[in-house]
């Protein structure tokens, strides 16, 4: 999400030709702040995932291990 809101904001803002969209928007400290956040969110959301992948196998284990699944 916050990717995609540095994005709209890049194209959204007038450049200096006049036209609509940043040329250059790595030019832009608002747009590479925001890239930065949406980067430090990724890599939480990714850890978030690993974290939660790791507990539905622990639950499959113990539910194979319950109910004689496991050999």
């Amino acid at each position: 999400m916050k990717y995609n809101q540095a994005l709209t904001y890049a194209a959204s803002r007038p450049n200096y030709l006049g036209g609509q969209g940043l040329i250059y928007p790595l030019k832009s400290s608002t747009f590479r702040a925001m890239m930065a956040d949406a980067k430090g969110a990724f890599g939480s959301g990714v850890a978030i995932g690993a974290v939660f992948a790791e507990y539905q196998a622990l639950g499959v284990e113990i539910y194979q291990g319950t109910t004689g699944g496991c050999q």
